[in-house]
Order: C-alpha cells, then sequence, then structure tokens
C-alpha cells in the first residue's frame, strides 16, 4: 500500500518514497512516509522570544511601579531556543510596548469593547547602553 501525504504538515514536508520497519499486518503495513523538515526563505526569523512586565522588573513576585523620568537598568532572559546562526547573518532586536497576543478583543481584530487599552506610556532605550549577551557553542556542525 502506497500512502499518499497530506495536503500540508506542520513542520514537515514530504520528501517522497516511503521507508518501511518490520514486519505488516492487515492493519499496518509498516511503511511511512520519507519527511524532511519544512522551511522557509524569509527576510527573517523569530528565533526566541521574552516578555517582561515592567513593574515587576525587580522581582517577579513583588511590583515596583517604575517611576516617570526615572532611568531603570532592565534585565530579562529569553525563552531558550537552539537556533544555528549562519556565517553573514545579521541579528535584530524588536522591542514592544504591549504584548499583542493579549490585547486582542473575542474576533481577533483588537478594535471591540473588550480590548484592554493602552497605558500611553513612553519608553525610551539608551541604545548606546544596551547590550544583548548569545551563548556561543564552537565546534562542528552535526549535519
Amino acid at each position: 500500500m502506497t500512502a499518499s501525504p497530506p495536503a500540508s504538515a506542520e513542520g514537515l514536508k514530504f520528501i517522497g518514497g516511503e521507508d518501511c520497519v518490520g514486519q505488516s499486518t492487515a492493519d499496518d503495513d509498516g511503511c511511512y512516509l520519507k519527511a524532511g523538515d519544512n522551511t522557509a526563505t524569509s527576510g527573517f526569523n523569530v528565533v526566541t522570544r521574552g516578555i517582561l512586565d515592567a513593574q515587576n522588573h525587580t522581582s517577579l513576585s513583588r511590583q515596583a511601579p517604575l517611576t516617570p523620568g526615572k532611568s531603570y537598568q532592565i534585565t530579562w532572559k529569553m525563552l531558550p531556543l537552539d537556533y544555528e546562526f549562519k556565517a553573514g547573518h545579521r541579528l535584530g532586536l524588536v522591542l514592544t510596548g504591549a504584548n499583542d497576543d493579549f490585547n486582542l478583543d473575542q474576533t481577533g481584530t483588537g478594535s471591540g469593547d473588550d480590548v484592554e487599552p493602552g497605558t500611553g506610556a513612553k519608553v525610551t532605550v539608551d541604545l548606546a547602553g544596551t547590550s544583548v549577551s548569545l551563548p556561543l557553542v564552537t565546534g562542528t556542525s552535526i549535519k
């Protein structure tokens, strides 16, 4: 029995052919479609995210509201993800003032009555005093 690949599969692309393992049964021929990583060429790729509630800048369990006009040094960790940056690729950092995923209304448009209103906060980032630290693993790729 030759299986037909589905129209789409998240994270996979079907590369043709089958791999068969073990003995066939009446219900299972033991064959599986060959698949590879489903990748896309893009001008950018989000490789990690970090979230910070500024009023919890000193502690996750204790609020310390910010004072307007006062400078703060804020550090946060990103959600870990293993990613290999190719030679010549550049890193970009995007800071947003709100997590838009949480500000959408029930229709998903962000224009209804149940949308959390913006705070009107103004944030200035000292680019000269900003740094990003990345873990570096040296050695041979496992490909």
